[in-house]
C-alpha cells in the first residue's frame, strides 16, 4: 500500500509525538491534522487515527510500588545492579550477588523511586529508566535463588562467567555494554551502525552465492541471532525492520518504506524517539533520500554527524568525525572477533583487540570543541543540511558554516546571568555566568566519598557549556561536601582565583559587585563561619548562606537591618540548625534554593524548615526533588527552570 512517500510524512508527526509532552501534542493535533490532509488529501483520517493510537500508546502509566518480598527474574546486568523482572512490572535491583541472565530470586527487598542525579546536560538515568517503565529502585536484604536461567543468552553469559578474569571483563564490556564509556564507540555502538556494517558485508558475500533476496533475510537472520543474545535489541528491531521492509516491499516507495519502518519500531520502542539508536540512523536515511545533488560522503557524514555530538554529547571531536566510516567498520569487525574470542580462547587475541580498542582511544585526546546544542539549534542545522543537498547553492553551506563558528563563541551573546544549581547529591555547587561572557563563578565544589563528583559532574557540566577556565572558585567552608572536588577540578580546568577564608567586604567582578557579609566576627562552631556572599544582579538580590547556622542568621539581622534577598539559597541543605522564621521572613524571598540529596541519612531538608518556607509563603525547589536548578536573569525577566520540566517566572515582589 505504497503513497508514494505519504507514510514518511505521517511517520514524522508520529516522531514528533514521541518526543513531546503528552498535553502539548494534543493541543497540536489540529495542526498534525491541517499538515497531513495537505499532504495526503483523502488519507488524512486514516493517518490522524493512527497518530491518536501512538499519542495512546505513549501514554505513561506509573506502577504501583513493589511489595516487600517478590520473585524476581534477571533481565538484564549492569555494573552496580541489575534489571529484574517481577510478575507485572521491572525494577532496578541493588545487592543481588552473583546473579546470572534469567536467573529467578525470591528476594526480600525495600524500595524507593528512582533517584538519580540529574543535570543540565549530562546523561538522566532517571528518565531514561522511566521511559523504560522502571520507576523502583530496590534494595535487596535476603536473596534466594530460585532456578537457574536456561536459554541461550543465559548459558552464553555463564560460560563468560567461567572464564579468566582478563575475558570476563572485556567480553562483558564488549557483548553486554558493562562499563560502556561516551567516546567514539559509545556513539557507533549505541546507535547500532557497527551491526548495519556487518548486515550489509554479510550480505554482499552472500550475494556470491544466492539471490539478493535471500542473501538479505540469511544476513539479517545471521546478525540477529548473534545479537539478540547481548544488549541490542532496540538497534537490532530497528535494524530488522528497516531492512525487512526494503527487501520483502522492494517496489514501495523509499520515503514509504522509512516512514512505515519509523512507525513500526516507534510503536514498539515509543521511548526511543530521541535516542541515537534511531535518531543517527534515521537521519543517515533522510539525507539519502532527500540527496539529489551528488555530494561528497564524508562531509554528508560530518554535517549529521556534528550536530547530533552537539546534542547528545555536547562536544565534537573532529578527528573522530572524520575517521566515523573507518571506525564503524573497525567496531564491527571488533564484534565479530568477540564472538571468535568468546568461543576461542586466545591470549594473542585478547591482546590484540585490546591494543586495537586502545589505539582508538588515541584519538581522544583534548581536541573537542564543546557546545550543549539545543533542539532548536538541531532543526535549523537539519533545514540548512537538507536544503543543500537539495539545492546546489554554496550559501547554504556558509551559512552552516557560521552555525559551526556560533557553537565556540555563544557565550558571548548570551545576555542573561544563569545561576546554576549542579545536582551533586549531598553538597552544595553553584556555577554563576555572568552576560556576555564577562565571567564565571563557581561558589563550593562538593565531593563525595562514594563517588567523582568533579569528573562525574561538574566538570561535564562545565564542559557541555563550553566552560574551560573559572574566573573565581569561592569555598564558603572546609567540608568535603563544599570543597571535596576543588583539587580535582584545579588539575582539569584553569582557574584564576580562589577565595576560602574571610579576608575582604567586596569583590568587583564585571559589572557586578559580590559582598561578604560578618568578614569580621567569628563564631565557635565552623559552621558559622562559612563564607557568606550577597550579590545583587538586574536587580535581583542573591544571598549564598553555605552552611551557616542560627547563630550567624542573628548576626546578620543585627548587622544588615535592611537586607533582602530575592533568591536565598538556604544554610546548611534545609537543616532545622537555620532557617530560622525571623530570618525567613526578613529577607522575605521569593525563591530559596536547596542543594541536598534524594533520600539521604541526615533527614534533609527538614521538615521544620519546610514549615517555615511554607508559613512564609516562599517558594522552594531542591536539587533532591527538582534535579539541577538554573536560574536567569535579564532586565526583562526573571525565570527558572529544573531538570524535571518546571518552569516558572519570578515575580518582582514588594
Amino acid at each position: 500500500m505504497s503513497m508514494k512517500g505519504k507514510w514518511l510524512y505521517t511517520a514524522l508527526c508520529v516522531w514528533l509525538i514521541c518526543l513531546m509532552h503528552h498535553m502539548l501534542t494534543w493541543i497540536l493535533f489540529p495542526f498534525f491534522f491541517v499538515f497531513l490532509n495537505q499532504r495526503l488529501g483523502k488519507w488524512s483520517w486514516f493517518m490522524l487515527c493512527i497518530l491518536i493510537c501512538f499519542q495512546l500508546r505513549t501514554l505513561p502509566i506509573i506502577p504501583v510500588p513493589p511489595a516487600n518480598e517478590l520473585q524476581v527474574t534477571v533481565k538484564e546486568i549492569k555494573a552496580n545492579s541489575i534489571i529484574a523482572q517481577t510478575s507485572d512490572q521491572r525494577i532496578i535491583l541493588y545487592g543481588l550477588e552473583n546473579a546470572g541472565l534469567q536467573d529467578t530470586f525470591h528476594v526480600q527487598v525495600t524500595c524507593k523511586p528512582l533517584s538519580f542525579q540529574r543535570n543540565f546536560g549530562l546523561f538522566d538515568f532517571t528518565k531514561y529508566y522511566q521511559k523504560r517503565s522502571i520507576y523502583y529502585a530496590c534494595d535487596a536484604k535476603k536473596a534466594k535463588r530460585l532456578k537457574q536461567g536456561s536459554g541461550l543468552q543465559a548459558k552464553l553469559w555463564n560460560h563468560i562467567e567461567n572464564l579468566d578474569a582478563p575475558y570476563q571483563t572485556f567480553l562483558k564490556q564488549s557483548l553486554f555494554g558493562i562499563q560502556e564509556e561516551e567516546n567514539a564507540s559509545y556513539l557507533i555502538r549505541s546507535s547500532g551502525l557497527h551491526l548495519s556494517f556487518l548486515a550489509s558485508q554479510c550480505k554482499m558475500i552472500l550475494m556470491m552465492f544466492c539471490s539478493p533476496l535471500m542473501a538479505g533475510i540469511v544476513s539479517l537472520l545471521l546478525i540477529t541471532g548473534i545479537g539478540a543474545l547481548t544488549y541490542w535489541k532496540e538497534s537490532l528491531a530497528r535494524l530488522l525492520i528497516f531492512r525487512f521492509m526494503q527487501t520483502l516491499f522492494p517496489t514501495w516507495d523509499r520515503k514509504d518504506q522509512l516512514g512505515f519502518s519509523m512507525m513500526m519500531i516507534l510503536f514498539i520502542y515509543p521511548y526511543i524517539a530521541d535516542e541515537l539508536c534511531f535518531v543517527l540512523p534515521v537521519m543517515f536515511r533522510m539525507v539519502s533520500l532527500f540527496q539529489t545533488h551528488k555530494r561528497n560522503r564524508i562531509l554528508i557524514s560530518c554535517l549529521i554527524l556534528i550536530p547530533m555530538q552537539f546534542y547528545y554529547m555536547h562536544e565534537v571531536d573532529p578527528v573522530h568525525i572524520l575517521l566515523f566510516p573507518l571506525l564503524r567498520a573497525f567496531y564491527a569487525y571488533g564484534y565479530l572477533c568477540t564472538w571468535l574470542l568468546c568461543l576461542f580462547q586466545s591470549q594473542a587475541m585478547l591482546s590484540f583487540l585490546q591494543m586495537m580498542y586502545k589505539a582508538a582511544q588515541f584519538f581522544e585526546q583534548d581536541c573537542s570543541l564543546y557546545y550543549q546544542a539545543s533542539l532548536c539549534f538541531l532543526l535549523i542545522w537539519f533545514y540548512f543540511v537538507f536544503r543543500y543537498i537539495s539545492r546546489n547553492k554554496k550559501k547554504d553551506v556558509w551559512i552552516l558554516l557560521m552555525l559551526m563558528i556560533y557553537t565556540q563563541c555563544a557565550a558571548f551573546f548570551h545576555p542573561y546571568m544563569e545561576i546554576l544549581m549542579i545536582d551533586v547529591g549531598q553538597g552544595d555547587c553553584f556555577l554563576i555566568t555572568l552576560p556576555f561572557h564577562q565571567g564565571n563563578i563557581l561558589i563550593d565544589a562538593a565531593g563525595s566519598e562514594n563517588k567523582d563528583l568533579a569528573n562525574d559532574v561538574i566538570i561535564p557540566v562545565l564542559q557541555a557549556k563550553g566552560i574551560t577556565s573559572l574566573d573565581l572558585v569561592i569555598i564558603t567552608h572546609d567540608d568535603l561536601d563544599h570543597n571535596g572536588s576543588l583539587s580535582s577540578i584545579q588539575q582539569q580546568i584553569s582557574i584564576k582565583r580562589i577565595i576560602t577564608e574571610k579576608q575582604q567586604k567586596e569583590l568587583h567582578f564585571g559589572n557586578f559587585t559580590l559582598h561578604f557579609l560578618l568578614q569580621e566576627q567569628t563564631f565557635d562552631n565552623k559552621n558559622d563561619n562559612s563564607l557568606i556572599v550577597y550579590m545583587h544582579a538586574f536587580d535581583t538580590d542573591l544571598l549564598f548562606m553555605g552552611d551557616a547556622g542560627a547563630n550567624t542568621e542573628r548576626a546578620i539581622m543585627r548587622e544588615y537591618p535592611n537586607l533582602r534577598a530575592d533568591i536565598l539559597k538556604v544554610a546548611h541543605h534545609g537543616s532545622k540548625t537555620a532557617s530560622t522564621r525571623a530570618f525567613l521572613h526578613q529577607l522575605h524571598p521569593l525563591l530559596a534554593l536547596i542543594s541536598c540529596g534524594a533520600n539521604n541519612r541526615y533527614g534533609h531538608p527538614h521538615e521544620e524548615t519546610i514549615d517555615s518556607l511554607n508559613k512564609e509563603q516562599i517558594h522552594m525547589l531542591n536539587t533532591a526533588n527538582h534535579g539541577a536548578i538554573s536560574i536567569k536573569l535579564t532586565n526583562f525577566i526573571r525565570f527558572y527552570k529544573t531538570t524535571d520540566d518546571e518552569f516558572g517566572i519570578i515575580s518582582t515582589g514588594d
